[in-house]
């Protein structure tokens, strides 16, 4: 779902139990749901491209492990910083 301009993804992603990858570089996502703290299969994410909120992409830098667990732990208004960044680090994450 690359280069389409979502905006949002659906909190139901998590429905999606055996999801291993996740590909939505160069949208217009500004935040992550909740629901990818509960996608356990998951191991490779491409947010490339998206303007993400720096809390965010701070977390999302370090890893999946790191993501998930400040997804599961944090405040939803806090994923909608105005500072925002686009690190290369973002280009392809894959869970340690």
């Amino acid at each position: 779902a690359s280069d389409n301009e979502i905006v949002a993804l659906p909190q139901e992603l998590d429905r999606l139990v055996r999801l291993e990858s996740l590909h939505v570089g160069y949208n217009q996502l500004e935040e992550l749901p909740f629901a990818i703290s509960r996608l356990y299969s998951l191991s490779s994410l491409d947010v490339q491209g998206n303007p993400l909120a720096s809390p965010l992409a701070l977390a999302l830098s370090r890893g999946l492990p790191s993501l998930r667990a400040y997804l599961a732990t944090s405040d939803p208004s806090v994923c909608q910083s105005p500072s925002q960044v686009r690190p290369e680090a973002l280009r392809v994450m894959k869970s340690s």
